[in-house]
């Protein structure tokens, strides 16, 4: 079990983007958390096996890649959780 999260920046806030996010992570093996941040980027905390991330972030990446200019990723300690959320 990994966990990582990602920046996204771009026309990433008003588009529908945690929404869809959220959608995504359902067809995952994967938990989490997204949410906009106050500098107009959007931040995803996900957890799950190194393969299913992957997978689950191609995934996001290629339905959105319109609206992604970039994407900062990172290593993070795993946490406790059994959903994936959106957060305000």
């Amino acid at each position: 079990m990994i966990a990582k999260k990602l920046v996204f920046s771009g026309h990433v806030q008003g588009v529908g983007f945690r929404y869809r996010t959220l959608q995504l992570a359902q067809q995952f093996a994967v938990v989490g958390t997204v949410q906009n941040l106050k500098d107009g980027t959007v931040e995803l905390k996900a957890q799950g096996s190194d393969e299913e991330l992957q997978r689950f972030f191609s995934s996001l990446k290629e339905t959105m890649s319109k609206n992604i200019r970039n994407v900062e990723s990172r290593d993070i300690p795993t946490f406790d959780s059994n959903t994936f959320e959106i957060l305000s």
